[in-house]
């Protein structure tokens, strides 16, 4: 018998799903065969379990499970989407540019991430900033030095920005 929610499934080139606040009590097991799939929005639902295919999604920008029950073991397999380090393979992603700061909480983890991917085959561009704290990026306008690095890694992104007008 084919769910509601295993229909989902049947729609390959869904970017955006948006089920916030509708009663939705399972996630379909094989999410992760929605490939094209950015953001995910399921606040506020009774949802019963998460399927550790969640972790898997490599398309996702915007995982949103605001106000949802979890147990600890479903916040383990969420966390292979909120943290990339736990992830069992990191090879063939996109070029990725990393800034750390010197002060910062994550500091160990971003530069891990960034060892990770390089180990993994993948291009990385990564600074870490040794004088800076978390919110670096916030203060470009502030200090000195915030700017300085704000302004690198904008050098950074901008080639992948272009837009080839043949």
């Amino acid at each position: 018998m084919l769910t509601k929610a295993d229909a989902l499934l049947h729609l390959p080139n869904l970017e955006v799903l948006e089920l916030g606040n509708n009663e939705l009590q399972r996630i379909p097991l094989d999410i992760d065969g929605l490939r094209r799939l950015r953001e995910l929005v399921l606040w506020s639902n009774p949802i019963e379990h998460y399927p550790a295919s969640l972790g898997n999604m490599r398309s996702l920008e915007r995982l949103d499970l605001m106000h949802n029950v979890m147990t600890a073991e479903e916040i383990t397999a969420v966390q292979l989407w909120a943290n990339p380090l736990r992830a069992a393979n990191l090879s063939d992603l996109p070029p990725t540019i990393i800034g750390t700061a010197g002060f910062d909480p994550i500091r160990d983890q971003g530069n891990a991430f960034a060892q990770r991917l390089k180990n993994s085959g993948n291009q990385v561009t990564h600074h870490c900033f040794k004088h800076l704290t978390h919110s670096f990026l916030m203060f470009g306008r502030v200090s000195r030095e915030a700017e300085t690095a704000c302004l690198l890694l904008a050098d950074n992104l901008s080639p992948y920005l272009q837009v080839d007008e043949a």
